[in-house]
């Protein structure tokens, strides 16, 4: 009797790891409002039913005897060696790896740090396949807080931070007079190649075509919170090298407006979520999909709006009593509350090609997403979120 309750009455939390950024054209960082996510609810008195984990969801029995499931926009639990389903957890820990300091503690993939990064290499491996890059400036000693390891240079320092998808890297540029080219080594595993993804960045395969690792085209983002694609990421193989070179638009670095610092981040995934999840951009034609951390909404230059989409697999046969959406604010550009929408999405989307205009990067749709005229309903696995398109919110 409790087993046939178990599979009928089910409330869905959807959950994003994913925060929310404000964009907009004029005022000052407000990313204090949010650092961190905010704790997900407890259940009190539940039961976690591990073997109805997936890597986006968890599930719950209450004491009623219903089951709350707890759908993520990003991976909480990886796949170990013997196939169960384990928390990942991207704290970084010593490691007794020699030639290294730091590596995550538990993920499908490990990343490896070094102490310093002079002519020591970060090291990214997923089972028997890996990447090295260490960049051709000379960073100092690493410092480590949590999941994230920062590394001082002379007029910018660099952080990579191991998160549930790969490891963030954020360059921060103090001033004007910082240098716009970076530069990387980057060593492969044998079998491995690059092949360079138009707007997508470049993608590591394997020697069936596989996608392994990405390289994600950046986005820099100043101290009021406008953002810019005016960048660059280009593979080269010169004597058997092969280099990266991440090229910031030195025109949008030096405008007038631009206030400091600046934070570059490009991101290397190793762990691909399976939503599609987006944030979709006017005018450059551009998108960022399924391993962003940031939805980015609202307009400064361009207008942004965000993509959501949530794996109900598990949930198709049950009956859904009520659902939730959870996001929190990481930053905005003005002072005082904001108004964010969600709609449901009435066309699916190719993450791979979705953009501005286009849901499969050909076939049009209305700018900025197909919507409906109301809030998203709960029975949808898929929303648009709009934010007031830089102005003040009410």
């Amino acid at each position: 009797m409790i087993r046939q309750r178990l599979f009928v009455r089910v409330l869905i939390v959807v959950t994003t790891v994913s925060s929310l950024l404000i964009t907009g054209a004029a005022g000052r960082d407000q990313s204090a409002l949010a650092a961190t996510p905010p704790p997900v609810p407890r259940l009190a008195h539940a039961i976690e039913l591990t073997r109805l984990r997936s890597a986006v969801s968890r599930t719950f029995l209450l004491p009623s005897g219903a089951l709350t499931k707890r759908i993520y926009a990003q991976p909480i639990n990886y796949r170990a060696a013997n196939g169960a389903w384990r928390t990942i957890d991207n704290t970084l820990v010593p490691t007794n790896q020699h030639g290294y300091a730091f590596q995550n503690r538990a993920n499908v993939y490990r990343v490896l740090l070094p102490r310093t990064l002079r002519s020591h290499v970060i090291r990214i491996s997923k089972g028997a396949n890996w990447l090295a890059f260490v960049p051709t400036r000379s960073y100092q000693r690493i410092r480590v807080d949590g999941s994230t390891a920062t590394y001082a240079g002379r007029g910018q320092s660099i952080e990579y931070a191991a998160t549930s998808t790969g490891v963030k890297e954020s360059i921060q540029l103090s001033s004007h007079s910082a240098p716009n080219v970076y530069a990387y080594r980057l060593t492969l595993a044998p079998g491995l190649s690059l092949r360079a993804v138009s707007k997508r960045g470049i993608d590591v395969l394997d020697s069936r075509g596989h996608r392994i690792f990405q390289l994600s085209a950046p986005i820099m983002t100043d101290a009021a919170g406008r953002t810019s694609r005016a960048l660059t990421l280009v593979a080269k193989q010169q004597n058997g090298i092969e280099t990266l070179r991440l090229t910031a638009n030195r025109r949008w670095l030096d405008a007038p407006a631009r206030t400091y610092p600046v934070v570059i981040d490009p991101t290397t995934t190793a762990n691909f979520p399976t939503d599609q999840s987006c944030t979709i951009v006017s005018n450059d034609g551009s998108s960022s999909c399924g391993q962003v951390n940031t939805l980015s909404v609202g307009q400064s230059s361009d207008a942004y709006e965000s993509l959501l989409q949530f794996d109900l697999q598990g949930a198709s046969d049950s009956e859904i009593t009520s659902a939730q959406v959870h996001l929190y604010m990481m930053s905005a550009p003005y002072p005082g509350s904001t108004t964010v929408s969600a709609y449901q999405v009435t066309h699916s989307w190719d993450a791979n090609n979705v953009n501005w205009t286009t849901y499969d990067g050909t076939n049009q749709w209305t700018p900025g997403g197909d919507i409906g005229s109301t809030r998203s309903a709960p029975t949808r696995s898929t929303a648009v979120v709009r934010a007031g398109r830089g102005r003040r919110g009410t």
